[in-house]
């Protein structure tokens, strides 16, 4: 990644040349960190947002 941004909550919070130190001090403090190029960013957040299946009507209760 040469051209790449730390975004917190949708903000802008830091650019390339600090993020490398800035992500080790935020795994040291359990946050997870994900790097990605930006024609990934679409498609992992696709990924990661809640599927929900409907439900049977009855399937839990046998009706």
């Amino acid at each position: 990644m040469t051209d790449s941004m730390l975004w917190l909550n949708g903000s802008t919070v830091l650019s390339t040349a600090k993020r490398a130190f800035t992500n080790e001090i935020l795994r040291s403090k359990g946050i997870c960190v994900i790097e990605l190029e930006p024609e990934q960013i679409e498609s992992v957040w696709q990924a990661s947002q809640p599927r929900f299946v409907p439900a049977k009507v009855g399937a839990a209760s046998g009706i």
